[in-house]
């Protein structure tokens, strides 16, 4: 996906981009958290279904696009409780986690 919110509800989206990232939420918590494993992570709020996404290739440039993306955070996040039934019904859910739990309990 190529939009984020900041909060959860009927809110505005905005197109990622590292400049409306680094504007709307000044680079700080909870939109920015490091992980256990040293990782920084960027975040937002889904504008279809209100649950977390991770915001990917910010600030590193990736092989595959040269525009940053949202991808689904399918775990709770300082931004926003993860909501599987929401997300079961988004447009924008790619739902690739569950084909692979799939796979792995045959």
């Amino acid at each position: 996906m190529h939009r984020f919110k900041l909060k959860q509800g009927n809110e505005k989206s905005y197109e990622i981009t590292k400049e409306n990232f680094e504007q709307m939420t000044g680079r700080r918590k909870p939109y920015v958290e490091t992980g256990a494993d040293g990782i920084t992570r960027y975040f937002g709020i889904c504008p279809a279904c209100d649950n977390p996404i991770q915001l990917i290739g910010l600030y590193k440039k990736l092989k595959h696009t040269d525009n940053p993306y949202g991808k689904h955070y399918n775990k709770d996040a300082a931004i926003a409780i993860h909501n599987e039934w929401a997300y079961q019904f988004c447009p924008y859910a790619s739902h690739i986690y569950n084909n692979a739990e799939k796979l792995l309990k045959k």
